[in-house]
């Protein structure tokens, strides 16, 4: 299986790569670059991390018509209410794009953060790294539904979990080029196919796989931090849980991979394509702090160990 991961971000591609290729040696991960291009970057409107990620990811799915990966993450401080939140990249302006290249955003966001949690003891510190994955390819979209409550497997045509808003019983099972498939509700025709049911239509690059991962940790005090050469983005700044010892910058590939938010994230999204869906359980975010812009109540998602 091919996976293009969605972003122009040559950090974020190697670790991709190198952390799919210790859980599933069989995924060939390719940049844009390697695809093709230059493709337009879609604008990241959404609210959430999922958001997101799933614009990015069906974006570029339409515009390769590959099978994308896209990701969308942050920093999350408790000591200043989940900010920077999804401006993370872009937390010194507030969120705004102004041209700067990414060594100089990265000096000026980790500088708002040190001073805005100046006076803060160590202890009232707490962060963590959020990550949220999306796959997607060319097909129905039928996220639309609710993309909290649909979670989809990758394999020939579609298949997926039990649907939401109405519609009853599992997604259409689609076989060959034209995903052709029936459900009690559902049908989808076509190679990329519009899917009518109960006087709804979608048509697009479907979201495949959803995945998670957080890494926990505390924000260090200076002239502590910042410290380490190694990562990118707050990394020198980020102490790694649980004993706050090393900042995520000094942690060597591997063992940040093992750890990470996108590590876990990836792990997960890796099991979900190579086996299919695992058990799909109801649950609430346990994780203790703010995720992004879940509401924090039940939701129907992938049941791993975060």
């Amino acid at each position: 299986m091919e996976l293009v991961v969605a972003t122009g971000n040559p950090h974020k591609v190697e670790e991709i790569r190198a952390i799919l290729a210790d859980v599933d040696p069989s995924l060939r991960v390719l940049g844009l670059h390697e695809v093709g291009g230059p493709f337009p970057e879609p604008a990241e409107t959404g609210a959430t991390f999922e958001e997101n990620a799933t614009i990015k990811a069906r974006a570029y799915a339409a515009a390769t018509g590959r099978l994308c990966l896209a990701d969308d993450s942050g920093l999350e401080i408790d000591a200043l209410g989940g900010r920077p939140g999804v401006i993370s990249s872009h937390y010194s302006t507030d969120g705004r794009e102004t041209g700067a290249d990414r060594a100089t955003r990265d000096a000026m966001n980790t500088s708002r953060v040190l001073r805005e949690l100046e006076g803060v003891p160590p202890a009232e510190r707490g962060a963590r790294f959020r990550c949220v994955v999306v796959v997607a390819g060319a097909g129905v979209d039928i996220t639309e539904l609710s993309l909290a409550d649909t979670i989809v497997s990758a394999g020939a045509g579609i298949a997926g979990s039990e649907m939401g808003r109405g519609l009853k019983g599992p997604a259409p099972q689609g076989k060959g080029p034209d995903h052709l498939g029936k459900g009690p509700d559902l049908e989808c025709k076509g190679p990329v196919p519009e899917c009518k049911g109960n006087g709804r239509v979608w048509t697009g690059p479907v979201v495949v796989a959803i995945a998670h991962g957080v890494f926990p940790g505390r924000i260090g005090v200076p002239p502590d931090v910042p410290r380490g050469g190694g990562g990118f983005g707050y990394d020198p700044i980020f102490l790694a849980g649980p004993d706050y010892a090393r900042t995520s910058a000094e942690l060597s590939a591997a063992e940040k991979h093992a750890v990470s938010h996108r590590g876990a994230a990836l792990r997960a999204l890796a099991a979900l394509l190579r086996d299919g869906p695992g058990p799909l359980t109801r649950h609430a975010d346990t994780d203790g702090g703010p995720d992004g812009g879940s509401d924090g109540g039940d939701r129907l998602d992938l049941d791993v160990d975060r």
